[in-house]
């Protein structure tokens, strides 16, 4: 999503965050430090909102948002299908801080 300013010039507004690890790979970290680095990025590139969705009941990847500065927003009932399995999703969002 992306806004024109008064130059003509464009900022993009939003974005969506996402990831995945295999178990070996769960409890280390990872998500953690890899999230914290991506959401820096996108804010480094003028990023203003970024979003992220998680099955109801991932904890973990709920704990992962929160530590880097999400807020759990709202609950989307059936957003997702797993195993041909309609699931709610929490959805998380994060908002630069005003200046």
């Amino acid at each position: 999503l992306a806004a024109e300013d008064d130059e003509g010039g464009s900022t993009l507004l939003a974005s969506n965050l996402g990831f995945y690890f295999f178990s070996p790979f769960w409890s280390q970290g990872y998500a953690s430090e890899a999230a914290a680095a991506a959401l820096a990025h996108l804010a480094a590139c003028g990023v203003r909102r970024c979003a992220a969705t998680v099955t109801v009941g991932n904890q973990a990847s709920g704990r992962v948002l929160r530590k880097i500065g999400f807020r759990l927003h709202r609950i989307l009932p059936g957003n997702d299908v797993i195993r041909g399995v309609a699931m709610d999703d929490e959805e998380y969002v994060w908002e630069a801080a005003q200046a």
